[in-house]
């Protein structure tokens, strides 16, 4: 890409770097490849197989083939669902790119945004998300059920998404209810000192989530929030909500030559779909949950979809509970699993040690091996690190010392079966039970340095090499804010 500026270091930079990166993409990478022929040609072969559907799992790691007529015909059932889905008959991108750029300007002239972030809203050439699904083996592994997928990677409501979730996650993320990962879940329950009565665990599950939230109903509940909050600091909520309104309402996709729109609900995929779908289940939770069962529910907490909770009571109790909140004339249907000794929840199972709650990091049965091995050729870096991380995980989820002890050692051997030294594993585990002491860093703010992340490269090292030699060029001009 030829960059034009009025600034000559600039301009210079940029030349030097085009030239010198050509020259480094036509030499040959160095070092042995990970692939035999046999194995390359057997990718090859698949890869063009129109026959078949090659996908990641839903969960668990694994990689899924499967025979392409069965994964159409389930695609082809979910869009069957005419209160979900409606079949368009023409492309809708030039229309609802004039909504979008009307609505930009309008807040740009009003001043609730600035001329960078009008800029970033407005896509040029756009292109059609794509519908795909990653198959749910964890439900069925013969017949398994797909969880719906739009990559709207390039396209007209990426950048929507994208910046209602910047402006609302702060939000979001002070919600009481709402947990934002397995760490914070976990630290919410350590404190916990629960009374000697008969009372159970159950994780909830709501069905379909992001397809079944009424758009109207949806807006509401975001409305409500924000006005509610005293964290958000956004432009007016009235402009937020408009926008919301056409990533709802003009949510279109392609599937084989055919272009559809979701009708209810936010497509996965979308950057904004967590923080709205969390909106949404926290106005509902808080009218049919936590005000009617507020003296049986010990505690209460929701990742997304996923809820779990202490029931002070029976399982009748509780069931009978879950029956009347399926029995609404609300979208919400839940799934339960309830237990008196231990349940999983996220990546870890709970279990109760007397009146407190104990963990351990959880493994589905579907589980495979996809630690990245260590002939891949991912940066160096990553692959000495990666064992760290997950010892790390390990100490971190579970409260028990020996089940700590087994899983770390099956994490071992799982690291030794990827290709992993023994002088690396231990060096890892010795830094993972350091790490472990330390306190967690603060969040600093703003980083003074500047990052530039580029797709991964066999000659990425010597590319960045190349932007770091002639970096110093810019120490020259004054005017530059990085000088």
């Amino acid at each position: 890409m030829d960059i034009k500026t009025g600034n000559t270091f600039i301009n210079t930079f940029s030349k030097i770097l085009q030239e010198e990166t050509a020259n480094i993409l036509q030499t040959r990478p160095s070092g042995r490849p990970n692939f035999t022929k046999e194995e390359y040609d057997a990718l090859q072969d698949l890869s063009s197989d129109s026959t078949i559907a090659i996908r990641p799992a839903d969960k668990g790691g694994a990689v899924v083939v499967m025979d392409y007529t069965y994964y159409r015909n389930e695609i082809l059932q979910q869009l069957s669902d005419s209160t979900i889905y409606r079949r368009l008959t023409h492309d809708p991108t030039k229309e609802y790119s004039d909504k979008i750029a009307s609505l930009v300007e309008m807040g740009l002239q009003a001043g609730y945004i600035t001329d960078s972030i009008a800029t970033f809203l407005v896509v040029k050439h756009p292109i059609t998300p794509v519908l795909y699904t990653l198959p749910k083996i964890h439900k069925n592994l013969q017949t398994p059920p797909g969880r719906p997928i739009v990559s709207a990677r390039g396209s007209l409501l990426e950048p929507i998404g994208k910046y209602i979730d910047s402006v609302t996650k702060d939000t979001m993320s002070h919600l009481a209810t709402c947990i934002k990962d397995t760490p914070h879940f976990l630290e919410r329950i350590k404190s916990l000192h629960l009374p000697p009565s008969p009372w159970l665990m159950a994780t909830l599950d709501v069905k379909s989530l992001y397809t079944i939230i009424p758009h109207d109903a949806g807006i509401q509940c975001v409305q409500q929030v924000l006005q509610e909050s005293q964290y958000y600091k956004g432009p007016p909520i009235e402009f937020i909500l408009e926008l919301l309104r056409i990533a709802l309402y003009q949510n279109f996709f392609k599937f084989e030559n055919n272009l559809y729109i979701q009708c209810a609900g936010m497509a996965m995929g979308a950057s904004m779909a967590p923080t709205y779908a969390n909106f949404y289940m926290f106005c509902f939770e808080h009218t049919h949950l936590l005000q009617s069962y507020e003296s049986q529910i010990l505690f209460y907490c929701r990742f997304v979809d996923d809820i779990f909770l202490i029931w002070d009571g029976d399982i009748l109790s509780f069931n009978r509970m879950v029956d009347t909140i399926n029995l609404l004339d609300t979208p919400v249907k839940l799934s339960a699993t309830s237990s008196f000794g231990s349940i999983p929840f996220l990546d870890v199972t709970i279990f109760r040690t007397g009146n407190t709650l104990g963990y351990t990091l959880f493994r589905k049965e579907t589980d495979r091996n996809t630690i990245l091995h260590m002939d891949s050729h991912h940066p160096q870096h990553l692959k000495y690190s990666l064992p760290m991380s997950q010892f790390l995980r390990v100490l971190r989820y579970n409260s028990d010392a020996d089940t700590c002890h087994n899983q770390i050692m099956e994490m071992y051997q799982r690291f030794l079966a990827r290709g992993y030294s023994t002088n690396t594993l231990d060096n890892a585990l010795r830094k993972a039970n350091i790490r472990l002491q330390e306190p967690t860093a603060p969040t600093l703010g703003t980083p003074s340095r500047i990052f530039l992340p580029l797709k991964f490269h066999t000659h990425s090292a010597k590319i960045a090499h190349t932007i770091m030699q002639h970096w110093n060029n810019f120490s020259y001009d004054r005017s530059l804010p990085i000088s």
